[in-house]
């Protein structure tokens, strides 16, 4: 790569992950009566809240957001500076042909317009 080292100016990236799990650790409780004369007659069903992630389930999916969330930044970031350098070549060079190649891209190649 011809003309110093490869960079982005001025672009300032702030990303922000908040990953929130909030699980209630109450349960909720029917019960139904049936009232026959001087008898009642009960029954009562309990419904439990899931169970609380563990540290480790927590810290697992933590880490998948923020790579699912990282990747396509990471790679757009990636062509974002291929193009640069693609259009820095061809304004010096015009009809030449190039090409480029890291490892979020691959081999990208081309041939500069007159």
């Amino acid at each position: 790569m011809s003309g110093g080292a490869m960079g982005i100016k001025g672009l300032s990236l702030f990303t922000i992950l908040c990953v929130s799990i909030t699980v209630a650790q109450n349960s909720a409780t029917n019960t139904n009566c049936q009232i026959n004369g001087n008898t009642a007659n009960c029954t009562s069903t309990t419904q439990h809240a899931p169970q609380a992630a563990t540290p480790s389930q927590s810290l697992e999916q933590g880490y998948r957001v923020g790579r699912d969330m990282g990747q396509p930044l990471g790679q757009a970031i990636a062509y974002h500076r291929a193009n640069r350098w693609v259009k820095k070549f061809c304004k010096k060079h015009p009809g030449a042909s190039w090409w480029y190649s890291s490892a979020a891209t691959g081999r990208l190649e081309g041939t500069c317009p007159y």
